[in-house]
């Protein structure tokens, strides 16, 4: 903010009216900059395009403006952004947070890759790296996992099974296990 808008006092600071209509809209004011300046008169410029990314809420860039907002709201609103960032194949819908879980995903999958190739090529790692390489690795080893099918399993399995068999009768249930 431009330091001759604000008045300070003690704790108390008050700031000046903006000098735009959209900006002088109560529910503006109420959200705390939250959603787009649709007259972005007010809207401070970046200085340095590493500044260009920052900034919450809702961005003008994703706004569809060939299209009334009376006619088609989520069309005005949303029209852009859904241009940019068609639902990919094998995905039902398509919005930010499903492109931020899958740049997630990708981003862990990197990780552990790279983690798991440190370990086979003998860098320095920690314990719980090591741990978490040799963890991963094991899930990933898909022949190792149908070689061995449910053996790993079978201590589980047969305490079910004696669970199952123990079923009717109250007392023996409870020492069956």
């Amino acid at each position: 903010t431009d330091p001759t808008d604000t008045i300070t006092m003690d704790s108390l600071t008050i700031r000046e009216p903006p000098k735009c209509p959209c900006c002088s809209n109560p529910w503006q004011a109420a959200t705390s900059d939250f959603f787009a300046k649709l007259c972005q008169e007010c809207e401070e410029k970046p200085s340095t395009a590493k500044d260009m990314g920052k900034g919450a809420g809702l961005s003008r860039d994703n706004m569809d403006f060939d299209v009334h907002p009376r006619d088609n709201f989520f069309q005005y609103s949303n029209g852009k952004w859904m241009e940019n960032n068609p639902i990919p194949s094998g995905y039902p819908s398509w919005n930010s947070f499903m492109a931020l879980r899958l740049k997630s995903q990708e981003d862990c999958k990197t990780i552990l890759n790279e983690l798991e190739e440190k370990l086979k090529g003998g860098g320095s790692v920690s314990d719980e790296e090591k741990k978490v390489a040799l963890f991963y690795g094991s899930a990933m080893d898909e022949g190792a996992i149908e070689t061995a099918g449910i053996q790993p399993m079978s201590p589980l399995l047969e305490l079910c099974a004696k669970a199952a068999s123990c079923k009717d009768d109250e007392g023996a249930f409870a020492t069956c296990l």
